[in-house]
């Protein structure tokens, strides 16, 4: 039996087998600033029956690191699959049972189940790899080349392409970015959900896509996505916060650069920055997900009283009329660091910042509540 995190989206460390068909893994927390998550390969060789998987905090950031069981864990939905992230299917990942699942103190216990020479993964969450999202936007394109084209805004430090699906053949420009915190799986689900929603023959997507064109991003941090982080690019950077100095050309990574570059190369109408929040069902009321907004008194300083005024009423409209609204109405700040408030500063452009649910829901759910976001924040944007 071997159990490793040698592969593309892989994450954790402290691999240890403690018995015969019982091992001991750490989550890898990226820095002290952010939460561990884990994604694992259990190869079984020769070995047949139960085997049992702890997997612990980083012990590296003890006590800070047992933050995520209190508040970000326990309980929720962990996953497993045969295929792992290689695959383009969504239902790829199943929930592993509540019942093989043991919350302790100190760490969470899986049992599985494992058939002589099988491979099984299981993680925090439900992943694909980098070539598989790129794989999936290629075949849309493909399928539906009237709608739909595929482009690349340039290559990452890693060699990944930075590509994105274009929707539409509208004159006025929506983008959708996800992941720039790799790990965090729901924004790009919740991303993918709302290409299905446009792609379909529903007779306000087809409005939608005569009048507008979405650019949808499902993980701008690839080499990320790819290293298996929770948060950082290659280089270290934390994307989400990297963007403090681009109006005056300063570019903390290569990925902000192409996404600065490519979000004021045409007008703008509306950005929309999806992330995932990993609340358990005890943490918060249903169904504990995140929102974020610049706070009112950088308002005035960033947009224009009528862009003020439309940026307030798409996040209530995402807040109140949407199915997945937000948990809490009082919003998390976005500072100057953001994307969100930098192209605010610079274009005078509405967005929306979401968090979608990681620690309950799985890729359909959250594609579904992607959908119901973006439903919601277009309703205002057309009635202006």
């Amino acid at each position: 039996m071997k159990v490793t995190t040698e592969f593309a989206t892989g994450g954790g460390k402290g691999i240890e087998e403690v018995g015969e068909g019982h091992w001991r893994l750490e989550m890898r927390r990226d820095q002290q600033v952010y939460e561990n998550y884990f994604h694992f390969r259990v190869e079984s060789e020769d070995y047949e029956g139960e085997a049992t998987l702890d997997v612990y905090p980083d012990q590296d950031f003890l006590p800070v690191s047992r933050r995520i069981l209190d508040t970000h864990f326990s309980p929720a939905t962990l996953w497993r699959s045969p295929e792992g992230p290689f695959t383009q299917r969504v239902d790829a990942w199943r929930p592993h049972p509540q019942h093989l699942t043991e919350w302790h103190r100190d760490f969470i216990r899986m049992r599985v189940w494992l058939e002589p020479e099988s491979t099984l993964y299981v993680s925090s969450h439900h992943p694909l790899a980098p070539e598989n999202w790129t794989g999936m936007m290629r075949g849309r394109a493909e399928a539906q080349p009237d709608l739909c084209r595929y482009g690349s805004m340039g290559e990452t430090p890693d060699g990944h392409a930075l590509g994105y699906l274009r929707i539409g053949n509208g004159s006025k420009r929506v983008m959708i970015v996800a992941a720039e915190h790799p790990i965090e799986t729901p924004g790009s689900w919740a991303t993918w959900g709302v290409v299905d929603y446009l792609t379909s023959t529903l007779r306000e997507a087809r409005e939608l896509v005569d009048e507008y064109t979405v650019e949808c991003f499902p993980v701008v941090n690839v080499d990320g996505l790819a290293r298996g982080n929770a948060c950082f690019n290659s280089a270290g950077t934390d994307l989400f916060r990297s963007y403090t100095g681009v109006r005056e050309g300063r570019f903390e990574a290569e990925e902000t650069r192409l996404i600065w570059q490519h979000a004021v190369g045409s007008e703008l109408a509306l950005l929309l920055n999806f992330h995932c929040y990993m609340g358990g069902d005890h943490f918060q009321d249903y169904p504990g997900e995140g929102h974020y907004m610049i706070l009112p008194e950088e308002q005035e300083k960033v947009f224009s009283p009528e862009t003020a005024r439309l940026y307030r009423e798409i996040n209530d409209s995402v807040v109140f009329a949407a199915d997945a609204r937000s948990s809490h109405y009082l919003p998390a700040e976005l500072g100057e660091e953001s994307l969100c408030y930098e192209i605010a500063a610079e274009r005078d452009v509405p967005s929306v910042f979401y968090e979608f649910n990681g620690a309950l829901n799985g890729p359909y759910r959250n594609m579904k509540n992607g959908i119901g976001v973006f439903a919601a924040a277009m309703r205002v944007l057309r009635e202006g």
